[in-house]
């Protein structure tokens, strides 16, 4: 009997508890209309400047020679430090080697007016040794768009126009000389000249320079000398 009454009383207190909560009500009132003509959301466009060069997304760099601040007569490996996505290092040899997106040297490919210069028997070419006086701009690939120029350009490709332009050349500079000074006594001499012809309905553009490098050394980095794992003769 004691077990029947304790069910009897606990079914009472739960229910009304129950039958409370049912009759709550929303306050806040819906609007009927609104719901019948509900809501039409049209596209967002959002318009802004892309910039020329962004990290990580940019599949290609194009550099003007005219707006670098090289060097007179640089080289390829000057003008290749001075751009970014990508890394000039030295080998064993004492080659100035690209290396692009991670990939080795022998992955990437140089062009001069779309001509291969890395086709040697080890598929590499110094870039310290490679003039640039005469180029009017140079491109980096590093996307997936580099594997169109031929075989080992996986890892991107370096191209340099001389006589090629993106539109038609309609003048050029007579005479052009540069001359600097470095730090050390270094000096740099250069000289260009030019001439643009029109033989009948074609354009005929003659450019010809000449450059002259000298430098008497590095500057050590201070306390050096004191270093006496460091040979006496390697210092002269």
């Amino acid at each position: 009997m004691r077990i029947g009454r304790l069910l009897f009383l606990s079914l009472c207190t739960w229910l009304p508890s129950v039958a409370l909560a049912q009759d709550i009500r929303d306050t806040i009132r819906v609007d009927s209309s609104r719901v019948a003509e509900g809501y039409d959301l049209t596209g967002i466009t959002v318009r802004v400047a892309r910039p020329a060069l962004t990290t990580g997304g940019s599949s290609a760099v194009v550099l003007e020679l005219d707006s670098l601040g090289a060097l007179p007569a640089p080289s390829m490996e000057e003008v290749l430090r001075a751009m970014p996505l990508i890394v000039i290092r030295q080998n064993s040899r004492g080659e100035s080697q690209p290396a692009l997106r991670g990939s080795g040297d022998r992955q990437v490919g140089v062009f001069l007016d779309g001509i291969p210069i890395t086709i040697g028997w080890d598929h590499r070419s110094d870039m310290s040794i490679i003039p640039l006086t005469g180029a009017q701009r140079i491109r980096v690939v590093r996307g997936l768009s580099s594997v169109l120029y031929g075989p080992n350009t996986i890892g991107g490709v370096i191209e340099v126009d001389i006589a090629r332009a993106p539109q038609r050349t309609v003048s050029v500079i007579p005479v052009s000389v540069a001359f600097s000074l470095e730090e050390t006594g270094g000096s740099n001499v250069s000289i260009g000249t030019g001439h643009f012809f029109q033989p009948g309905d074609g354009s005929l553009v003659v450019r010809a320079g000449a450059g002259f490098r000298h430098r008497n050394g590095v500057t050590l980095p201070a306390g050096i000398t004191e270093d006496r794992e460091i040979r006496a003769r390697y210092l002269v």
